[in-house]
């Protein structure tokens, strides 16, 4: 009995974001030196946070660079989600902060991305203030 030819191909590769492709994506990492006041309560919080390849693409696609000295408006936690991406013809590392920001690595270049769209908000654990209005 032969299979249908599409049986037997791989999947279709995930379509990029915004010119944006997370190829690999870790589960949250809680730091504890890092965490003031309610440190167990966030370290629980951290622990339920994750993110999919997809949604990694999608905070990408609604985050705008943050220019060197602007990052006051953003706060930042001690939970992280880290991975490598694609984007511009080069391979990065990423870091997404669970409080609405991110930064790129490369050989040569560190990229700083925040997001205060309201549609991040189910992505991360905080927003910057003032993103709901």
């Amino acid at each position: 009995m032969s299979t249908l030819p599409a049986c037997n191909s791989p999947p279709a590769p995930r379509a990029e974001i915004s010119g944006v492709l997370v190829l690999e994506i870790s589960p949250s990492r809680f730091d504890p030196t890092g965490a003031l006041g309610d440190g167990p309560a966030l370290a629980l919080d951290c622990s339920r946070w994750s993110l999919t390849p997809r949604q990694a693409e999608t905070f990408f696609a609604l985050s705008r660079p943050i220019p060197d000295g602007a990052g006051q408006a953003f706060d930042a936690l001690p939970c992280t989600i880290e991975g490598r991406l694609r984007a511009e013809g080069r391979e990065w590392t990423f870091r997404i902060n669970a409080a609405s920001t991110a930064v790129w690595i490369d050989e040569t270049q560190v990229r700083r991305w925040g997001c205060a769209d309201p549609a991040c908000a189910p992505l991360v654990l905080t927003m910057p203030a003032g993103a709901d209005e």
